[in-house]
């Protein structure tokens, strides 16, 4: 899938009170993540003027994050088919909207305003959010994926993302933008949309789960646990430029021992001038990068100190192992 660099790893069992150790192909991809839902989502609304008289949708009951499913009984999934769907009403001058709003589904009236042949509705919508992450590991036996880490949080809503449907991309970063003190840095990649990696169906709060596509070269590596860390030199595995994996070297801080799923189990500093140089530390897109020590798969990275941008926390691999294999059960039943 990409080159690695700097990698060279003893593998060997070992097993744990919450999950048996387990061989997986060691990820630090950069990749696009493109989570869909199962509608068309509203993330806001606005007033207009209808027949001399103030709209808001937000009059009739209709509110963010409530999907659209169907316009007058026409099923709809993008916003290209939202858009055809109310033109067909438009005449109306109003469309009963099916809306999925926290697993119930109820049915709505929206009015609608035709001017020089565009729909204004008073709905802000979307039907698909972009980002970039990084791969944690690819399990062969399951052909599953984790990445990233930590929730998603919806940059219209202000709220987690909870979905299940989507797809990750090759992607490739063409440049990096520093962080800085209380600024947090960013990669900046292209996604390569002819690419995917793989299908979502899962992302929550430990981040996004799915089933891989196509084949990987990766090397493979031993998952270790919490108690498997201990304080000292370890590396990040992530990419700098283009989609070359680079070894980025930090020191393990901090250990918090957790009994269950959390975040922030691991707090490390980066020390690798190379990665200080070209980022300042930690920066967004990142994020599910894999922690390694002593050759055992432990974390990946989650969050970073936008005070102090070179000091880090991770989330221990094992809750994501965790995820990944209630996924597999889910799908099996």
């Amino acid at each position: 899938m990409k080159k690695l660099l700097a990698l060279s790893l003893s593998l060997y069992l070992c097993t744990t009170l919450q999950l048996s150790a387990k061989e997986v192909q060691l990820g630090g991809d950069t990749i696009g993540i493109q989570i869909t839902y199962d509608g068309v989502m509203i993330t806001g609304t606005y007033t207009l003027e209808i027949d001399g008289m103030n709209y808001n949708p937000a009059d009739q009951d209709i509110r963010p994050k409530d999907l659209i499913q169907a316009v007058n009984g026409e099923t709809v999934t993008t916003i290209k088919e939202l858009s055809r769907q109310l033109g067909l009403a438009a005449e109306h001058k109003e469309a009963e909207l099916t809306i999925l709003r926290d697993g119930e589904t109820i049915k709505r009236k929206l009015l609608i305003q035709m001017i020089n042949s565009q729909i204004r509705t008073g709905l802000l919508i979307k039907d698909e959010t972009l980002g970039i992450g990084t791969l944690t590991y690819i399990d062969e036996q399951t052909q599953t994926f984790a990445s990233l880490g930590h929730e998603i949080i919806d940059a219209d809503t202000k709220e987690s993302i909870q979905a299940d449907s989507g797809t990750i991309y090759e992607s490739q970063v063409q440049s990096i933008r520093k962080a800085k003190n209380a600024q947090a840095g960013e990669k900046n990649a292209k996604i390569d949309f002819e690419q995917p990696l793989g299908i979502i169906t899962k992302v929550n709060r430990y981040g996004v789960f799915g089933e891989i596509v196509g084949s990987s070269s990766q090397p493979l590596i031993q998952t270790g646990t919490q108690q498997d860390i201990h304080l000292g030199e370890a590396s990040i595995f992530t990419v700098l430029h283009d989609d070359v994996i680079e070894e980025i070297k930090i020191n393990i801080t901090k250990i918090n021992q957790q009994d269950n799923q959390d975040i922030k189990g691991i707090e490390f500093d980066v020390i690798d001038d190379h990665c200080i140089n070209v980022s300042n530390g930690i920066v967004q897109g990142m994020s599910g990068s894999p922690i390694v020590q002593d050759d055992l798969l432990v974390g990946a990275v989650t969050h970073v100190a936008t005070s102090k941008p070179q000091k880090g926390y991770g989330i221990f691999i094992e809750w994501l192992l965790m995820e990944s294999e209630n996924e597999t059960t889910n799908v099996d039943n």
